[in-house]
């Protein structure tokens, strides 16, 4: 009789722990993030990870060699030590580089010291046996020589890396089989990386930081032509003006039907990130800088969620000054979700640059863990990034960039309020149960009153009637228009998640930037951009 008591009794509790998780937004245990087991040892540095076809491998610094695994049947391999013929090369930032291209591995690394260095290439049909590739494209001039890629083009393996020239570095690329070089780009920065992507039609797209004679440091994509020609695709972005080596390259990746392209730059003096996103057939729309914490550090990463969002990643300090890999999911529409901390890190370049990739409905991030003094790398489901109520889910069709045309409104006062009209608008979307809008009330009414020319609209969520939202709003003191929104209708065609939102739309009502939760540093460096014109 006990015994049937108990198991009556198990029932909801059985149900319970079933149900509770959808309720509480917890995630399943098959979506939180586990630890990779590596085959990599102590010592282990700069591990890099790349997927080709249907092929997950990574490459990593162990004792001074050059290890070399690919995972099989969801397990990586022993790993196979790559023969240096006169010694590796291998700095934090320049790293080796491995593919996979018709049937077999191939990698590339800098051997040699001084003005002997050279490029090293090597293959292998099953990723275990190695051999050396002879390459008679020795580097003949004085400068930088490095940061090789391999990168499938229209069906022919070639390599691109930065070669110095006269008194300038230049952008070098040559096919593996003629060996022939040429220059692409006869001056670029010195000390970046390149972001390489080979669509599925075989076209190569490169990005690399460009270096003018101004000493401007931006960004340059452009697809390779059929005879290495570049055809460059213009992308707004702000000047940087720098002497110094920025040591961040730019990061690629396919969303869906758009090109993703982020990277590190400096607006008004702070360190910043870029996002563009290219639909097929279309330019690139620049959105950002995207909200981080302060100090960030760049060495970024990005790659698909699903169709409509990509996943940013980078290093930067959290608040209490510990370095930390960040990420936030954005749609290809400029929605960013909120923050992630995914691991921690070291903030210093010994760590190197953490590898985002993609491969079969999960994503892999791979970093070097100076205080372990080995590599390390963390799984993820795309799934896991949903489960925060603050991430922005995408619209059902969403435009290239989201535009919110013909909306009138009454707000408390009886005033009719346009989008539009050649005037650019600041929607606030609030509730006088939420602290954290309460808290933003006095920074709104400094707009108001500081920049007669914007058009400041608030948006009210509570569920009153219109007498006691203007008395509310009397003992708050707001000084700007509010709209009520009881029936949460505006709530929803905005897409809010949660509060307080503010939302940038420009003259024609185009959402230039949105800032979610309370975050009134972002909020004034946002409102100090220059692009925001005079108001």
């Amino acid at each position: 009789m006990k015994s049937v008591f108990v198991a009556i009794l198990s029932i909801p509790l059985i149900y319970l722990a079933l149900e509770l998780p959808k309720y509480l937004n917890i995630p399943k245990t098959s979506e939180l993030p586990s630890l990779v087991n590596l085959p990599a040892q102590l010592e282990s540095k700069h591990i890099q990870v790349h997927h080709s076809q249907d092929k997950l491998f990574i490459w990593w610094i162990e004792n001074s060699t050059l290890k070399f695994s690919r995972l099989d049947d969801g397990i990586w391999q022993q790993p196979v030590a790559i023969p240096s013929s006169s010694g590796l090369q291998i700095n934090w930032l320049d790293q080796p580089h491995f593919t996979y291209f018709a049937g077999s591995y191939y990698g590339v690394f800098l051997s040699g010291k001084a003005k002997q260095r050279r490029f090293q290439f090597v293959t292998s049909r099953d990723g275990q046996e190695w051999h050396e590739l002879g390459w008679k494209t020795n580097h003949s001039t004085h400068g930088e020589l490095g940061f090789a890629k391999l990168a499938s083009h229209k069906g022919e393996l070639i390599v691109l890396w930065l070669e110095g020239g006269e008194n300038q570095t230049q952008l070098v690329a040559s096919n593996l089989k003629d060996q022939k070089k040429i220059v692409l780009d006869r001056r670029v920065c010195d000390c970046c990386p390149l972001g390489i992507y080979t669509e599925n039609d075989g076209n190569l797209i490169i990005a690399y930081r460009d270096r003018g004679k101004d000493e401007n440091r931006t960004i340059t994509v452009a697809a390779l032509g059929s005879n290495y020609e570049l055809e460059r695709f213009p992308i707004e972005q702000p000047k940087w003006i720098t002497e110094s080596c920025p040591m961040n390259g730019p990061a690629l990746s396919r969303v869906g039907k758009h090109l993703g392209l982020a990277w590190y730059t400096e607006v008004n003096g702070s360190p910043s990130i870029l996002l563009a996103w290219k639909k097929d057939g279309g330019p690139f729309e620049t959105y950002g800088p995207i909200e981080t914490l302060d100090s960030q550090r760049g060495r970024l990463g990005l790659a698909p969620l699903n169709d409509e969002f990509g996943l940013l990643t980078w290093v930067g300090p959290n608040e209490m000054g510990k370095g930390r890999i960040w990420s936030k999911p954005i749609s290809v529409a400029g929605q960013e979700g909120p923050l992630f901390e995914l691991a921690a890190i070291n903030l210093s370049h010994k760590s190197g640059i953490p590898q985002l990739v993609s491969f079969k409905d999960e994503l892999y991030l791979a970093w070097t863990s100076l205080g372990r003094k080995m590599v390390m790398m963390r799984r993820f489901v795309p799934g896991f990034f949903k489960y925060n109520p603050d991430v922005i889910a995408p619209p059902e069709s969403p435009p290239s960039r989201l535009q919110y045309e013909n909306l009138s409104f009454t707000d408390l006062d009886g005033k009719r309020r346009e989008l539009g009209k050649g005037q650019q608008t600041l929607l606030v979307f609030w509730a006088s149960w939420c602290k954290p809008c309460l808290d933003e009330i006095p920074t709104l009414n400094e707009y108001v009153e500081s920049r007669p020319k914007l058009n400041l609209l608030s948006i009210n969520l509570d569920d009153m009637t219109p007498e006691e939202l203007q008395s509310t709003v009397a003992k708050l003191g707001i000084r700007y228009p509010v709209i009520a929104d009881d029936k949460n209708e505006l709530q929803a065609y905005f897409n809010v998640q949660s509060l307080p939102t503010a939302i940038m739309l420009d003259q024609a009502s185009h959402e230039m930037w949105r800032i979610v939760g309370k975050n009134e540093s972002a909020l004034q460096r946002k409102m100090d951009r220059p692009q925001l014109g005079t108001f």
